[in-house]
């Protein structure tokens, strides 16, 4: 193994791989790295959470989409729920640092429950991430119109499948 001043490296560097693997279509091997990189980050963060809290959350976030494209909707769904509780953590200290990944983390918990028959709960879900989206594209237009474009649809996604087209 590494020594432990470069674990830090080798997790962010098997969260890259992960990346690139599912973008060049290895499921398989883009889930193997980002489960050792999540691994990593958990010995990090048990060590040093103010350091590498976040650095866990990204890579749990990115473990669930990984679990996701190789038909585990259950663990996808452990995986993104863990992230959205570390970003509300973080978020709670930090807003301004950390409130655009819990958007993001929560439109993602979103999806993964309308994946595995929550509608309800989806549908929370996007709604706190609209929510978040609206307070950062009021006072930063630029950067979070689109990513509030995003939510409002699936909004409308999660409104309609549960039976409320109006509202949609």
């Amino acid at each position: 193994t590494a020594p432990a001043v470069y674990t830090a490296d080798l997790a962010a560097s098997l969260n890259n791989l992960s990346v690139q693997r599912s973008g060049t279509g290895d499921p398989a091997g883009a889930l193997a790295a980002i489960e050792e990189a999540v691994t990593l980050r958990r010995e990090l963060a048990a060590t040093a959470p103010a350091v590498y809290t976040a650095d866990l959350a990204a890579s749990l976030n990115n473990l669930s989409v990984q679990r996701s494209g190789t038909g585990d909707p259950a663990g996808a769904l452990a995986a993104i729920e863990e992230a959205v509780t570390l970003y509300r953590e973080l978020a709670a200290t930090a807003p301004a640092v950390y409130t655009a990944d819990l958007a993001m983390s929560l439109n993602n918990l979103s999806n993964r429950r309308s994946g595995t028959g929550d509608p309800a709960g989806a549908l929370a879900a996007i709604e706190e991430a609209v929510t978040l989206y609206r307070e950062l594209a009021a006072t930063a237009p630029a950067v979070y119109t689109a990513d509030l474009a995003m939510s409002l649809n699936n909004l409308s996604n999660r409104r309609s499948g549960t039976g409320d087209p109006a509202g949609a």
